[in-house]
């Protein structure tokens, strides 16, 4: 499998991963905010559980960086397709920062949020 079809699939996973994230979120948001919908604690911690898992840093960028720093792509002809896979490598590495720094804001201001509603939680 090349590189490409491997960042294509990584992207799929951490798309799928990002809206689990947010239906968890939403789910635990609702409940958070309406004190009438019953909530239990092995509710609560099975869905903040998931919350903290992170996707793993991936790079499939071997080849391109090999080929780049090798000189392959000094007598490349296409200048247009040498330009669209720096910016598909570059965009795929601004998704990594977007998925951590999402991870951080989540340990910032969510945690604070919910450790005040678990105190109230019945077992």
């Amino acid at each position: 499998m090349d590189d490409l079809e491997k960042y294509k699939q990584k992207i799929t996973g951490i798309r799928k991963f990002n809206e689990n994230r947010i239906e968890m979120l939403s789910w635990l948001l609702e409940r958070v905010r309406d004190p009438a919908i019953p909530l239990k604690l092995v509710e609560f911690g099975q869905h903040v559980e998931p919350l903290y898992y992170n996707e793993t840093t991936i790079s499939f960028d071997a080849s391109f960086e090999v080929s780049k720093s090798t000189g392959i792509f000094n007598g490349f002809d296409n200048k247009q397709l040498y330009k669209r896979l720096i910016q598909y490598y570059s965009e795929f590495s601004q998704i990594e920062s977007v998925n951590s720094s999402a991870l951080r804001q989540l340990e910032r201001q969510f945690e604070p949020l919910m450790s005040t509603h678990v105190k109230k939680l019945p077992i």
